[in-house]
C-alpha cells in the first residue's frame, strides 16, 4: 500500500499522464496547439505537486506522521 510522499507522486504522475494523453489526442485531431496544451499540462502538474506539499507539511505542535 502506498503512503506518505508516494501517494503525492502517484497523483502527480497520473495528472501528467492524463494531460499528455489529452495533449497528443488533441494534437492528432488538429483541434488544439500541442505546445499550449503541453504547457498547461506541465503547469497543472506543478500546481498539484505544490498543493500536495502544502497539505503534507507538518503543523506546528502536531506529532510527526
Amino acid at each position: 500500500m502506498l503512503d506518505g510522499p508516494a501517494v503525492g507522486m502517484v497523483g502527480v504522475a497520473a495528472v501528467l499522464a492524463a494531460a499528455f494523453v489529452l495533449t497528443f489526442w488533441l494534437a492528432l485531431k488538429g483541434s488544439a496547439p500541442s505546445e499550449r496544451a503541453a504547457i498547461i499540462a506541465a503547469l497543472a502538474a506543478v500546481v498539484v505537486a505544490l498543493v500536495d506539499l502544502l497539505l503534507r507539511r507538518p503543523r506546528d505542535g502536531a506529532p510527526p506522521e
